[in-house]
């Protein structure tokens, strides 16, 4: 495997985590945030292959496209056209998913609209919260028959210039690492 650029993979980790952390923002309490934490929790435990734009920050304003492919045992990240296996495996990105949720203030979700992708009906969910240094505000396109979640639009306001917007769409079916990458 060759040596992975730390200095460009970190943005895309960085929106990773953000993202897998932005699907689990809510206490399980609120009945419509629970809706999109129990997506989250589904959809991280599921094969998935996303497709990532990100904007704004270090970004810039054309941004960065990338795609992430998790597997039952691995992660694996695209940068600069090249795929390489990611450090962290959905088992990680959990954990970190977990304790940056016990970390999150001002948490509020609610049923925005319904709506397909790609065809398939889903439920548009709108979440807002805080952490110690971003601000977050996200939509969420849960599949109506399965729970998993199907698209992301993420908003991320770090304070003064540090803005990010992140799009993801997340396939489930025909999920495979990438070939040639161990």
């Amino acid at each position: 495997m060759s040596h992975i650029n730390t200095m460009t993979l970190s943005p895309v980790l960085s929106a990773l985590l953000m993202c897998a952390m932005s699907i689990r923002v809510a206490h399980a309490e609120d009945s419509v945030c629970k809706v999109v934490f129990d997506s989250g929790e589904t959809s991280m435990q599921k094969p998935n292959h996303q497709y990532l734009t990100q904007t704004g920050g270090t970004f810039g304003s054309t941004g960065r496209h990338s795609e992430v492919i998790h597997t039952t045992d691995a992660s694996f990240v695209l940068v600069d056209g090249q795929w390489h296996r990611s450090r962290l495996d959905m088992k990680a990105m959990q954990e970190q998913e977990q304790e940056n949720r016990r970390n999150t203030k001002n948490e509020r979700c609610a049923h925005v609209r319904d709506e397909a992708v790609d065809g398939e009906a889903a439920i548009v969910f709108s979440a807002h919260y805080e952490t110690q240094y971003t601000k977050v505000d996200a939509l969420f396109w849960i599949s109506s028959s399965t729970g998993l979640t199907l698209r992301q639009e993420v908003d991320m306001d770090s304070g003064g210039l540090i803005k990010t917007h992140s799009s993801v769409r997340t396939k489930y079916s025909g999920v495979q690492a990438p070939v040639g990458i161990n």
